[in-house]
């Protein structure tokens, strides 16, 4: 049997079932690191070399509500939406400034806690402002600073949440080679990444910075030991139904909602509310009610001080301090707690009762009684696309000869 957490059961065949000296193993395994336990017969057959091949298969959305068959009422959990400012363009000073929040939740009681989008190294809002070309000293300074998922800098991250013991859904711009990604990386107490995704598709002119997740990054809800089935999806990939759809579809709980930061302003561009704080908290009210999970907002903001460090000076409708719109909803929609002043750096907490997802379940549950799938479902494509395929020397001669008996046959 092979098990781990996230992870469907496989059983896995070592031996020949007819060989009446051989017994089956059990084999364990975790995510990280792959452990093997069995315990083979006396018979001297066992001894030998053992070659054999599995696969780990994610659980799939559409089985996963099966995991949700007891009741969660009573478990209850302390959960954090951070609004902060970044630490702009500074690699390091991000890395302090997230430990230290880290270690103010772990204080304050806190056991699942949500971090804006791209807190490391600040969301760089001139990409709307400035043009491109004139953006370019300013970008490279920004990848240079921007996080790798397996650095120095993550393994002091890690090293904080785990001293904490809690769960952290890091939200930040990833450096992978030469390219960039908006990404969150879900670190259980432990202080592993049991989970990690990228925004699928950056929005608007962010597409000039950060690549796009693939397939992968579909899987976005991960199964915890006492904190539920914990979710995250990054600013306006709120809008995206489909996307919303498949995470419902996943069993989530708790959604994290990474957002940057945004102002309400007086004056619209035409066709820009969707793009104004007030209107994007809105979507995760609105995903709350929907999926009947707890939604986690959380949101960067700016200070006077660093208006010229992110080139937004002279941008009339950057109020500063603000840009704040961090809250945290019921399953129902309900607002659990105050909002913040947009301008207030902090971390705003409130203690929830997975049970009471159960109560809004009664009357929706988008993946269950109240859906038609006879009539509309969803297809999603899990299998991460590759940039290279290497063929074996085998499938070459292969190739070769159907190559070969074409020409003949053409001739």
């Amino acid at each position: 049997m092979v098990t781990a957490e996230g992870y469907r059961s496989l059983t896995t065949q070592l031996f020949p079932r007819a060989d009446p000296h051989l017994t089956d193993d059990t084999v364990f395994a975790v995510k990280e690191d792959l452990i093997l336990d069995f315990t083979p017969s006396d018979d001297p057959k066992a001894s030998l070399d053992l070659k054999y091949d599995f696969t780990l298969t994610p659980l799939s959305p559409g089985n996963s509500q099966s995991q949700r068959n007891e009741s969660q009422m009573g478990n209850k959990v302390r959960v954090g939406a951070i609004q902060a400012e970044p630490v702009w363009l500074d690699l390091q000073g991000g890395v302090r400034k997230v430990t230290s929040l880290i270690e103010q939740a772990a204080k304050d009681g806190i056991n699942v806690l949500g971090f804006p989008e791209v807190f490391i190294p600040g969301y760089p809002w001139s990409i709307f402002t400035e043009p491109t070309i004139t953006n370019t000293e300013f970008i490279a300074e920004y990848q240079a600073n921007s996080l790798g998922r397996e650095s120095v800098e993550m393994d002091k991250i890690r090293s904080s949440v785990k001293k904490a013991g809690i769960f952290v859904v890091l939200g930040y711009s990833e450096r992978a080679g030469g390219s960039l990604y908006i990404a969150q990386s879900f670190i259980d107490p432990s202080g592993t990444i049991v989970l990690h995704r990228r925004k699928i598709k950056p929005t608007y002119t962010e597409r000039a910075v950060w690549g796009e997740g693939q397939a992968d990054s579909l899987t976005n809800v991960i199964q915890t030991p006492h904190f539920g089935r914990i979710g995250a999806l990054n600013c306006w990939e709120h809008f995206l139904p489909l996307l919303r759809y498949n995470e419902y579809c996943q069993g989530v709980d708790i959604h994290v909602a990474s957002w940057p930061l945004f102002w309400d302003r007086s004056k619209d561009l035409p066709g820009s509310y969707n793009s104004q704080a007030s209107a994007n908290r809105l979507t995760g009210q609105f995903m709350a009610m929907e999926g009947t999970c707890f939604v986690l907002i959380a949101t960067q903001l700016l200070t006077e001080g660093n208006r010229e460090r992110t080139k937004l000076s002279d941008v009339p409708f950057v109020k500063t301090p603000g840009g704040g719109f961090a809250m945290i909803f019921g399953p129902d929609g309900k607002p659990l707690v105050p909002a913040f002043d947009p301008g207030h750096e902090g971390i705003l907490a409130a203690d929830i009762d997975l049970g009471a997802i159960d109560y809004a379940k009664q009357v929706l549950d988008v993946v269950g009684h109240y859906s038609r799938p006879d009539l509309l479902s969803l297809n999603v494509n899990r299998e991460p696309a590759k940039h290279v395929h290497y063929i074996s020397a085998s499938e070459s001669r292969l190739i070769h000869s159907v190559d070969e008996s074409h020409k003949v046959t053409t001739e």
